[in-house]
């Protein structure tokens, strides 16, 4: 059984202080990360309408934004 967080607003916020040209390299990690193939997937995490995140890969989303110096991704 995986463990699983509950978030309710998921990482518009992470998103919004990404600069605009790395805004693809991360969309792409991101999507990556959560095994998602569509755009519609995409917004429905980062909008917070898909809520539960697999610990890992909450994890792995978290280290990416730090990557590009975003230290609080999580909220809207």
């Amino acid at each position: 059984m995986t463990a699983t967080i509950y978030q309710n607003k998921a990482f518009q916020r992470g998103l919004n202080e990404i600069k605009h040209k790395d805004y693809p390299v991360v969309k792409t990690a991101i999507m990556q990360i959560l095994g998602i193939t569509t755009d519609q997937s995409f917004r429905n995490y980062a909008s917070g309408r898909t809520k539960n995140l697999d610990v890992a890969k909450y994890a792995q989303i978290s280290a990416l934004f730090a990557r590009y110096g975003v230290t609080n991704p999580w909220g809207l």
